[in-house]
């Protein structure tokens, strides 16, 4: 509610303002009334009377000094408006607007919310006046169901070309027998994660995904065993029973193992867990599920889908040309253990060392047809003069054919419409753009397009564009955070990492949090001035106000919203710097003096529009952004020795925020659980071997499929985070669960056929090359789809590349270990 007076209007009626304040004060301000006691009943006294319209406030009367009465609408006008300046607007496809934010309740249907919601705007817009229209920003729901239904094809066209594989390999009955045994895993899956409130999403999906190659192994083991000893003359129903009940514990084990790998992210005390939890739940289901059904299903299944063997002595399946060849390998490799033992570490350590080459990025961006874009004009810079520019961009977007819709929140974020966003407080010099495409192909090449246009016509700008990811974006990607007792210090030192920032390709935007200094106008009240033209400093302050935001002389209620009621000098807009020291102050007899009679000078300085305090110390940091394709590490490798190396004043430290920190907390939250996860997975090993140098055998193994994954990663060009984390861990269960395998069928051999040590590991190692070949060829092939996904392309090269070294690991690694942990001589077979 604004109040436009005549400071010479005023005078002439003998009214002050502080008589208009006091009139709207005493008129409108609420008072407890108190309450009055009528008998055994009390009742509460409401003195009614405040204003309920605006004609109230036009009509109320203002005494003067005198004694004199005249009613405000005689002295000034009296208006409802907007707040002006305004300190946010929105703005969308080039028109004003009112952003309306609609959220899911907890446990709710997005998808179902969304189609309802669009139905009932649908229904709304029939009624909304001519040109007033609806438009989504961020439609959830559809959102949603594009992202599920673009990965459930993809988990589609994975588990086809797993059967498919299996199919060509181990025949068609094999085939039918392992794929109805993986479908009826991930149906089960799907239907226990019901009860267990996990919606269906990106991270429960890729659960599965991981988790394909041992779903498939468990049925595999039991499927390859029945096989060979029903070529042997085994009878199927005999075979089906040994080849589910002799690899049944080893199989447990190894299916608690390759679920607990996944534990420390699922107790992960930070946010990290929110995200991941749902896919330690889903690892456990699908995995207990696989083991269960491979034990029941599969021989019940296979009692009527395998070919019954024809009886008799049979003959044994290994011996064949192919065989032969493959057993004189091995033996000649476990020969040559220590020469094999050279070429593994030399491997090891040369992938190691091109690690540091794989570029890294902890979350990646998502395919989405959205991309949004935080502009900066210098501060101090007002939301008309922002919006002059936002109006510009609009046209230049809009304009294209790749472009669906812009909308714009200027002085402020918008409704916070994606969890994984940052939330800027309010500044007028600051708008978000969100950017709608036709698909997200349009919208990778428009954000080059665009930035070439802003940096080209909008030097006092600054925009930084982002793609949406799954994790929030802090203020910067690199932040370098300088904290001490002095501004003065804390901006050279800050000064001095920027100019490092900015000699330095691989990034851009370079800034810090404080950002520019602004003008300030400072007039230097004299109280000697002020006695003789009888004007208080407050007096001098509020006349300041009336002519610049307003003097706040009350409140109007309105229902539930309580309106500031503002003072403001009719001429107002006709001041600025040039004659800011003629703005006329009325003292307290009604007089008008200049301001410049009060005061000794009018200064003009600089001062912080922001200052940080972290931890109670002032806090300054340098900040800036990746250009396109560089990774966080690789930028922070250059970077980082370079501004550490900068000279710090005693009382003054140097500290790493932005995607670094996160990262760091991140690791640390996986890391603090990591030593329980490795207590407990060897416990279980032991207690499956009863032997300390297997389970040492089985833990060397591990971080060997490091050569497979950095060298997937350097032929791919993919980035390396934490998704690709999560195909790591899911590798660890592989690995382990080849080894236990492996190991069981050699103490079978020992015990059942009476093997020596050497000839167990040898036959063992023969007789699990192909069906761990066909569990890492199907899961390998089945990854395929999975490349170029943005968000899970990562974790299908780690899984494929981990995993075909993985297979080499077991057949002939883990046999070289064997034998030289044992000591073992080569013996006839």
């Amino acid at each position: 509610m604004n109040v436009y007076i005549s400071e010479q209007k005023l005078s002439n009626a003998g009214i002050t303002p502080a008589d208009i304040q006091e009139a709207i004060t005493t008129q409108n301000q609420l008072v407890n009334s108190g309450r009055l006691q009528t008998g055994s009943v009390e009742v509460r006294v409401d003195a009614v009377g405040t204003f309920q319209s605006l004609g109230e406030i036009e009509n109320l009367v203002i005494t003067g000094k005198t004694g004199n009465q005249i009613r405000l609408q005689d002295l000034a006008t009296v208006e409802k408006s907007y707040a002006d300046p305004p300190r946010t607007k929105m703005r969308m496809n080039g028109l004003p607007a009112i952003g309306i934010g609609i959220a899911t309740r907890v446990g709710g249907n997005s998808v179902k919310m969304g189609a309802k919601v669009t139905a009932t705007l649908e229904e709304l817009q029939a009624l909304l006046p001519v040109g007033i229209e609806i438009n989504g920003v961020y439609h959830e729901d559809q959102v949603a169901v594009a992202a599920n239904n673009n990965f459930l094809i993809n988990l589609a066209i994975s588990v086809a070309i797993v059967v498919f594989i299996i199919l060509l390999a181990m025949g068609v009955r094999a085939g039918i027998l392992i794929g109805t045994s993986l479908i009826f895993t991930i149906a089960g899956t799907l239907m226990f994660m019901m009860p267990a409130h996990i919606e269906l999403h990106r991270t429960s999906l890729a659960a599965i995904i991981i988790a394909m190659g041992m779903l498939v192994d468990n049925a595999i083991v039991v499927t390859s065993n029945a096989q060979t000893s029903m070529l042997r003359g085994v009878k199927r129903k005999k075979a089906l029973e040994d080849g589910a009940t002799i690899p049944q514990w080893g199989l447990l084990g190894a299916t608690i193992i390759a679920t607990l790998s996944f534990l420390p992210l699922y107790l992960a005390p930070n946010n990290t867990a929110e995200i991941i939890k749902p896919l330690f739940v889903v690892l456990a289901i699908s995995l207990t599920l696989s083991w269960i059904f491979a034990l029941i299903q599969t021989p019940v299944f296979g009692d009527f889908i395998l070919k019954e063997s024809s009886g008799g002595e049979g003959k044994d399946p290994y011996d064949t040309p192919f065989y032969h060849k493959l057993t004189n390998f091995i033996e000649k490799v476990v020969a040559l253990r220590w020469v094999t033992v050279g070429v593994v570490i030399g491997l090891f350590a040369l992938s190691m060392y091109l690690f540091k080459y794989v570029k890294q990025d902890f979350f990646p961006a998502i395919n989405k047809k959205e991309f949004k874009v935080d502009y900066f004009m210098p501060q101090g810079t007002d939301i008309n003069t922002l919006e002059r520019d936002i109006i510009k961009m609009e046209k230049f977007l809009l304009a294209r054919d790749d472009v669906n819709n812009v909308s714009v929140s200027l002085g402020s974020p918008p409704l916070r419409y994606y969890l994984a966003t940052i939330s800027w407080s309010s500044r007028p010099h600051y708008a978000n753009l969100v950017v709608e495409c036709t698909d997200y192909k349009a919208a990778d090449s428009l954000i080059m397009i665009f930035k070439e246009h802003l940096n080209n016509n909008y030097p006092d700008g600054m925009a930084v564009m982002q793609k949406y990811k799954v994790s929030p974006y802090p203020d910067a990607v690199i932040e370098a955070t300088f904290d001490g007792p002095d501004e003065k210090v804390l901006h050279d030192l800050a000064d001095q990492a920027k100019a490092i920032m900015r000699a330095e390709p691989l990034v851009e935007n370079i800034r810090d949090s404080w950002g520019e200094r602004t003008f300030k106008i400072e007039p230097v009240y004299s109280q000697n001035k002020g006695r003789i033209a009888n004007v208080t400093r407050s007096e001098m302050a509020k006349a300041i106000q009336r002519v610049t935001d307003g003097q706040q002389i009350g409140t109007y209620r309105e229902k539930e919203y309580v309106l500031p009621i503002l003072l403001k000098d009719i001429n107002r807009d006709n001041y600025d710097y040039s004659n800011f020291a003629s703005i006329p102050i009325m003292n307290a007899s009604g007089k008008i003096v200049a301001m410049e009679q009060v005061t000794n000078e009018l200064k003009l300085d600089w001062e912080e529009r922001v200052i940080v305090k972290y931890n109670r110390e002032l806090s300054i940091a340098a900040q800036c952004e990746l250009m396109p394709g560089v990774g966080n590490k690789e930028a922070e490798a250059k970077l980082m020795p370079l501004i550490e190396a900068i000279e710090l004043p005693p009382g003054y430290t140097l500290w790493w925020d932005g995607i670094y920190e996160d990262q760091t907390l991140s690791t640390e939250a996986i890391m603090s659980n990591m030593l329980l996860t490795v207590v407990i997975i060897i416990t279980i090993l032991m207690i499956l071997f009863a032997d300390f140098k297997k389970t040492v055998i089985v833990i060397l193994m591990v971080p060997l499929v490091m050569i497979g994954i950095t060298f997937s990663f350097l032929a791919s060009g993919l980035m390396f985070g934490f998704f690709p984390i999560l195909g790591l861990l899911g590798l660890v269960g592989m690995v382990i669960k080849n080894a236990i395998v492996l190991f069981d069928q050699a103490e079978e051999e020992m015990k059942t056929n009476g093997k020596s040590k050497y000839q167990s590991i040898i036959i063992a190692a023969r007789s699990r090359t192909i069906p761990v070949a066909m569990a890492a060829g199907t899961t390998i092939l089945g990854m395929l789809p999975l490349i170029p996904d943005p968000m899970f392309g990562g974790m299908a090269i780690t899984i494929m590349g981990g995993l075909f070294v993985a297979t080499i690991l077991t057949i002939i690694v883990l046999p070289t270990f064997y034998a030289i942990a044992f000591n073992l001589k080569k013996e006839p077979l």
